[in-house]
């Protein structure tokens, strides 16, 4: 136990002996120490207000309970009635009708309502609490919330279209309807355009 009383001694006389050394060679090295700590507590608390509004963003607005169910559904389960008594080439037109819809749906559902929930709110509630104000959220996200606005219109006004296809009986001719549909979409996305320009 000598020897470890000794080796104690001399490492305490080593310690008191460094700390004897002028502060202008240490100081230096304890301010660039607490410079990466700050640093780190700031990175820390970045990543704690990004988690927190990830955690918290839930916006109702754009969100359609009747639209997210169908996302699962085929062509055959949303139009009911005797559809496997249609001609094959009825048969082919519902289902090239309902990839349209469905198109855009997951289009909405996949793509852009991400964007939006995931990152551009997310962004803007950081920046609120103080973090990340070097991003311009308008500028990266341009008309993002325009874009979700027409496609969830779209997608509603495509839904009650096959519903009262669906409704009326086994015709099952939508073509002018959705035909009229496209062109009221296609005038709104211009109409942004003209904005954006």
């Amino acid at each position: 136990k000598v020897s470890d009383l000794q080796r104690a001694t001399i490492a305490a006389q080593a310690f008191y002996a460094e700390n004897n050394e002028p502060t202008k060679t240490r100081s230096p090295w304890i301010l660039k120490r607490l410079y990466e700590w700050s640093n780190r507590a700031k990175r820390r608390e970045i990543i704690k207000h990004v988690q927190a509004a990830l955690e918290t963003s839930v916006d109702h607005e754009l969100e359609d309970d009747e639209l997210e169910k169908l996302l699962p559904v085929t062509w055959d389960e949303m139009f009911e009635g005797q559809i496997q008594e249609l001609p094959q080439q009825k048969q082919k037109y519902l289902q090239a009708v309902w990839e349209l819809f469905h198109s855009e749906l997951k289009f909405l559902h996949h793509q852009l309502l991400v964007l939006r929930n995931v990152y551009k709110e997310p962004l803007k509630k950081c920046q609120v609490e103080g973090c990340l104000l070097t991003v311009e959220p308008d500028l990266l996200f341009g008309n993002l919330d325009q874009l979700c606005r027409i496609s969830r219109g779209f997608c509603q006004s495509f839904l009650s279209l096959l519903q009262s296809v669906n409704r009326e009986g086994t015709d099952y001719d939508c073509t002018e309807l959705v035909v009229k549909l496209f062109e009221k979409v296609c005038w709104s996305l211009r109409f942004l355009i003209k904005l954006a320009l």
